[in-house]
């Protein structure tokens, strides 16, 4: 007998409606159509909520309900003309779902630039640089080496060019080079181009004077490589791919917002590392439709809702966005995260607290997935980022940390046939500096928010899908407000997305019985900032911001917003502008040499 799941599981918000005597009206997504339930068919559904046979669910359902012996037959049958409605679906009907083809099979798009941002780093950016050229000789690859440098002195951006220029004629291979002359110049074509000049030299070149830069570097190669597969990795990163502590075999299909796991190293141990080409890695899901993705094995759909399944009806679904995972320093700007650790995550953590405490004040890990997995909408962290930009994809937050965290939320808001892929293995990841965190960092990290996590807050209140455009446009109305009033529209959905939060962490006190006690008596400590911080006005100005720029924070931060959304309603031109320059000749960035004049 073929094993079937409810639609609650796959569904479980579908809309309901009560009509009296015992009925219920249910809208199926799967069948397209209305019917009519009595209330305990409606029940009986509820319960059935992973893939077993139907004598398998009758006769739990027996077991839990102590039914006599008689009644299983009577359940067996329900549960076929629910099965017959359409109203229970197959595990093989939904895998053929996922594989539907839009089109015939394409050969595995190929990643035609490596790209790095940097800023004052070049010791840094010459281990990664090297990193990769070795790689790519070592397997073969005719690729293009692009450097965007948003360092601030020119000595240093001198110092850079030389240093590429080298490497170009030692290892034969194409590296380009784009500093804020080469970004101004570019600005310059895109508007003879007839792409808005604003609302690009926000996106590049940091107009307002901002202290961190990144995303608008992260911009820049998305413009120089327009209708390109590229790879980001940032300079502080290796091109040497460190293999899962475990792994499973086949492909899963998912709706996590995080399907990676944790291991923590012992001090002074370091991941094993193999000689993999990082490139190929991500091109096994990069660009690649599902039914591609999943033409050698049978994706495991366990943990797919309804989220994956309606983005996979709408459309041909495909991976837009691949992440190779991390071993060395988590790359993550706080330990808050580490306390909502689930499953053996959590058990590696908690193994002791002095594997707890080294993890917090020092995140050394290996984040990664046991196989290929596929997310509807996932968590992204650009230390290794494959991006398929064929299709315009949206831009980063030009300024300040965690421009990846607010790209993530808009490529799930905007780009509806947009999946996110991660592959096994840990891409290492090395700073130069030692980097410790404070005893406190859980407490300080509840206390404030950075501006990114708002305007992520902002993107998560708005509906999916919609278009970049009309996202552009809402932000640019609220940021349009009275102070007073735009604080307002932020406090409700600060309050939402941090509600969620604080719930659950109470929940997952309350399920783990408060132990260990180390761990528990940190979550409590975070618990009662949320409870002291929220309520305060200063709440709403983002602690980065403040640090940085003190009362005039808050101005600043409405600003910011505004300037965005004039941004993601001016992107999709800037990047046809981008497009038809490049059919020109005309790049963002230019071959490794002398310096740009202006």
């Amino acid at each position: 007998m073929e094993t079937l799941s409810d639609l609650y599981r796959a569904f479980p918000d579908l809309p309901r409606f009560p009509l009296g005597d015992g009925l219920e009206l249910v809208y199926s997504p799967l069948t397209g159509a209305a019917h009519t339930l009595s209330a305990q068919n409606v029940a009986l559904l509820q319960t059935c909520r992973t893939f077993a046979a139907l004598e398998d669910h009758a006769a739990r359902l027996g077991r839990e309900h102590n039914l006599p012996p008689g009644q299983g037959k009577a359940i067996r049958e329900a549960l076929a003309a629910l099965a017959r409605a359409g109203l229970l679906t197959s595990r093989s009907d939904l895998t053929a779902r996922c594989l539907r083809r839009f089109g015939p099979p394409e050969s595995p798009p190929r990643i035609a630039v490596v790209g790095i941002p940097t800023r004052g780093r070049p010791d840094a950016l010459r281990r990664c640089l090297e990193s990769h050229l070795e790689s790519g000789r070592r397997h073969g690859r005719a690729v293009e080496y692009v450097v965007i440098d948003g360092s601030p002195d020119a000595e240093t951006r001198r110092s850079i060019r030389e240093m590429l220029q080298s490497h170009r004629d030692r290892f034969r291979a194409d590296v380009f080079y784009a500093g804020p002359e080469e970004k101004e110049c570019y600005v310059r074509e895109l508007a003879r181009a007839g792409a808005p000049e604003e609302a690009a030299r926000f996106a590049l070149l940091n107009p307002e004077g901002f202290a961190v830069t990144t995303g608008g570097s992260r911009n820049a190669l998305l413009l120089h490589a327009a209708g390109d597969l590229l790879l980001q990795v940032d300079d502080d990163t290796l091109c040497r791919v460190a293999p899962p502590p475990e792994t499973r075999p086949g492909l899963a299909f998912s709706s996590r917002h995080d399907p990676t796991e944790f291991w923590f190293p012992a001090e002074g141990r370091e991941a094993a590392e193999a000689d993999d080409d990082l490139l190929a890695v991500h091109e096994r899901l990069l660009g690649r439709s599902l039914a591609d993705c999943a033409a050698d094995a049978e994706p495991d759909l366990d943990d797919a809702n309804s989220g994956f399944f309606r983005k996979l009806e709408r459309n041909d679904g495909r991976v837009l966005v691949t992440s190779a995972g991390v071993a060395g320093h988590s790359g993550m700007g706080s330990s808050l995260y580490f306390l909502s650790l689930e499953g053996a995550s959590r058990a590696r953590l908690l193994a002791s607290e002095e594997t707890y405490r080294r993890a917090l004040t020092h995140h050394q890990v290996v984040r990664t997935v046991v196989r290929p997995t596929v997310c509807e909408g996932a968590y992204c962290m650009a230390l290794n980022l494959g991006l398929d930009h064929r299709r315009p994809l949206p831009p980063f937050l030009p300024v300040q940390r965690n421009q990846d965290g607010v790209f993530a939320v808009l490529l799930r808001v905007c780009r509806d046939d947009g999946f996110f892929g991660f592959l096994p293995g840990g891409a290492a990841h090395a700073p130069p500096e030692p980097r410790s965190l404070p005893a406190d960092d859980l407490l300080r990290g509840a206390a404030g928010l950075r501006s990114s996590q708002m305007v992520q807050a902002f993107l998560t209140s708005l509906p999916s899908p919609t278009d970049l455009p009309t996202v552009g446009r809402t932000l640019a109305e609220w940021a349009a407000l009275p102070q007073a009033e735009f604080e307002e529209v932020l406090r409700l959905r600060v309050w939402v997305a941090m509600s969620r939060l604080g719930g659950r962490l109470a929940d997952l006190l309350k399920r783990y019985g408060g132990e260990p006690r180390f761990w528990a008596d940190d979550v409590r400590g975070v618990l009662a900032v949320f409870r002291e911080a929220m309520p305060r006005r200063e709440y709403m100005v983002p602690a980065d911001l403040g640090a940085w720029c003190g009362t005039a924070a808050a101005e600043r931060f409405r600003r910011l917003v505004l300037q965005f959304g004039r941004l993601l309603q001016s992107w999709p031109a800037i990047v046809e502008a981008a497009r038809d320059l490049r059919v020109r000749g005309v790049r963002l960035a230019v071959p490794a040499g002398p310096p740009t004049v202006l």
